[in-house]
């Protein structure tokens, strides 16, 4: 596949069909190397007989679970994420379900090889949650290591310690979405969309987001708490369309791949989670 890829003329597409484990590891490899040059559409569970639009998927997430659920019983080293990242969220359910682990998947999974982020439950269960998942993984992928992750929150300094004292991982800020609605990431929005006149508004715009929060007795750094008000204000004032149809959407489709290793905010990213590893 890799050098079907390198033979191919320029504006060509390669389009496959596969269930190879080696043809899905090589795309994962591509797709590091030169991101934005795979997309993966997962045809499991699609109704053959009923129309509807189809859009890429996750490379990262979707290849391993093919990975585990084709060839558990070839699984090698080689193939096996070298960490799985427990993180916060649910895979049960429909409102953010899976949203932290699909945010880094997006972001970061996707540009290092060998790292998988699953969801393990609300904050205080994610330590918890760690031991189950590597106490059930330990048969499958003897040598992944198994990490949590966590937002701060309101941690205590000796909280936080405990925490990695154990292993775990603690973001420096209180929560994803302070990453997700940064300076940077707006700036890089307005440009998105050709407005980058429009930055000193979209900022103004956070602000007051922030100023209504805080009035609602949240902390100034609980963007979570100001994103539903960052959405609305955002979508109306750069007039954006088809750019999901609520906060979670908007931050998982329109924000999170405005963020690349060019930016700030994802190098703390990656220096707080992928690099202590």
């Amino acid at each position: 596949m890799k050098e079907m890829v390198r033979i191919l003329p320029d504006k060509c597409q390669l389009w496959i069909t596969t269930h190879s484990l080696g043809v899905l590891r090589a795309a994962q490899e591509l797709a590091v190397a030169t991101p934005g040059s795979v997309s993966l559409i997962d045809f499991d569970g699609v109704e053959p007989d009923i129309a509807q639009e189809l859009v890429p998927s996750n490379l990262g997430r979707v290849s391993w679970e093919k990975m585990l659920s084709i060839a558990l019983d070839d699984l090698s080293d080689q193939l096996a994420p070298q960490a799985i990242i427990v993180c916060e969220g649910s895979s049960l359910g429909t409102r953010r379900k899976d949203f932290d682990a699909e945010i880094y998947n997006q972001i970061l999974a996707s540009r290092t090889n060998g790292v998988l982020f699953i969801s393990g439950g609300a904050s205080n269960q994610i330590k918890a949650a760690r031991v189950s998942v590597k106490d059930a993984l330990q048969m499958i992928l003897p040598k992944a290591k198994v990490i949590a992750l966590c937002d701060r929150d309101d941690k205590s300094q000796q909280e936080v310690d405990e925490f990695e004292r154990d292993g775990g991982l603690v973001l420096p800020r209180r929560n994803l979405e302070s990453y997700l609605f940064d300076d940077e990431v707006i700036d890089a929005l307005v440009s998105s969309v050709g407005r980058p006149e429009m930055l000193s508004d979209a900022l103004a715009v956070k602000r007051d987001a922030i100023a209504e929060s805080v009035s609602r007795r949240n902390p100034p750094d609980d963007l979570k708490s100001a994103a539903g008000t960052l959405y609305v204000k955002l979508k109306s004032l750069l007039g954006l369309t088809q750019c999901g149809n609520d906060t979670d959407a908007f931050m998982r489709v329109t924000l999170a791949p405005l963020i690349n290793p060019a930016m700030d905010v994802y190098k703390e990213l990656q220096t707080c989670v992928i690099e202590r590893i």
